[in-house]
């Protein structure tokens, strides 16, 4: 079940909704307190359609698991109280399953960024003109978009790419080229690049 939502939800760090999952709570025993609606259900056993399950805040439902799920969930007979149960338990798995994969990718990125800061041609006394080359490059030649795509992924920090950027950016400036619309100068004409020819 995990790996059908886990990637298509956006959960936020406040927990589940402090409802009691099936290792909290005492077997067979739902309490005063879970008294079900009238007409929704019987006093015991599965209702005739299970209303909407409570999901945490930021999680959204999957009706294809959902679909998976009811007709198991009546096979059992769980009541609504009973199945909603299994939802909270389902959602804290999917919470600390995407937490383990968010704090794995913040240890990859925090690695490039490391082998960036100690890499013998980009870091060290040359960090800071490493990154001023990149940024130019992205300045001139990249996109919101870009820039965007390298903060989300952490791909900013990757030696690899940094190292490519870099150069793009030293090109620029070696060469003062200048990207339409984002520079000043007179346009260019035949003779800049032809000085020998006739032409004008």
């Amino acid at each position: 079940m995990a790996d059908e939502t886990a990637g298509a939800v956006d959960i936020d760090d406040d927990g589940a909704d402090g409802a009691a999952t099936l290792l909290t709570e005492n077997p067979g025993n739902d309490g005063p307190g879970d008294a079900e609606e009238p007409g929704t259900e019987t006093a015991e056993g599965a209702p005739e359609t299970y209303r909407d399950f409570v999901l945490p805040e930021g999680m959204t439902a999957d009706e294809r698991l959902r679909g998976d799920f009811e007709p198991v969930a009546r096979e059992l007979d769980l009541t609504q109280t009973q199945a909603q149960r299994l939802v909270d338990l389902y959602a804290g798995q999917v919470r600390q399953a995407e937490a383990r994969v968010l704090e794995a990718h913040r240890g990859i990125v925090d690695g490039w960024a490391e082998a960036t800061r100690t890499d013998a041609e980009l870091g060290g006394d040359r960090l800071t003109a490493t990154l001023a080359d990149g940024r130019r490059a992205l300045k001139q030649l990249g996109t919101p978009a870009l820039s965007n795509w390298l903060d989300q992924t952490g791909a900013g920090s990757h030696p690899e790419l940094v190292r490519f950027v870099a150069k793009v950016g030293r090109t620029l400036a070696d060469d003062g080229f200048v990207v339409a619309g984002k520079g000043g100068g007179r346009p260019s004409t035949p003779k800049d690049f032809y000085p020998n020819s006739r032409m004008e």
